[in-house]
């Protein structure tokens, strides 16, 4: 298996970024949407990026139209959405496929790690499952695999040597104690 650290991306303004600019930082990687039930997660990640980014946190939003077309607009709307609707400051990169061919590379690379997914402990959640299993029959679309992106927002914690540690459920909240515990231990290991 290869390191995020091989690929350049580029960003929804058009920059291309090799991500070893982020080697020595913990990452939380997230595929963002604008027309989504969970979309009110850019205000809790915005705030995760603001109180954790001086320690070495960042977070990349990568837009993804596979799920239910959740995300349609150009890099241009989806920029000015949201900067305009919930502040974001962390970087927003190029809209990718996550479902459908070609899998964006660095998507592709954390699906072949089978990181098992940690999900919220409540009734919302098991719902929330229930719906978007339904969604993808009624909609024909392609199922992920078990340890798979299931959704929009989904997460992915990446720890400062460049390697994915834990696969978070979309309905996990960025508020949630079980990821900003993960993403404290991430920042608190050091490099060796």
């Amino acid at each position: 298996m290869g390191s995020v650290y091989e690929f350049h991306i580029r960003t929804v303004k058009g920059e291309i970024v090799p991500f070893s600019d982020y080697r020595g930082k913990v990452l939380l990687i997230v595929n963002v949407a604008s027309k989504c039930g969970l979309t009110p997660q850019y205000r809790g990640l915005q705030e995760l990026y603001k109180r954790y980014k001086k320690h070495g946190l960042e977070i990349l939003g990568f837009p993804c139209n596979d799920f239910a077309d959740q995300e349609p607009g150009t890099e241009a709307e989806i920029l000015n959405f949201c900067e305009e609707r919930f502040n974001v400051k962390f970087p927003i990169f190029q809209k990718i496929t996550i479902l459908n061919e070609p899998v964006h590379p660095v998507y592709k690379l954390l699906l072949e790690c089978e990181l098992p997914i940690i999900y919220p402990s409540n009734f919302k959640s098991k719902v929330f499952n229930v719906v978007i299993k339904s969604t993808f029959f009624i909609k024909g679309m392609r199922k992920p695999n078990e340890n798979g992106v299931q959704w929009n927002f989904h997460k992915f914690l990446i720890d400062r040597k460049g390697n994915p540690t834990a696969s978070f459920a979309s309905q996990m909240e960025p508020e949630d104690s079980r990821l900003i515990r993960q993403i404290e231990t991430e920042l608190n290991r050091k490099l060796d």
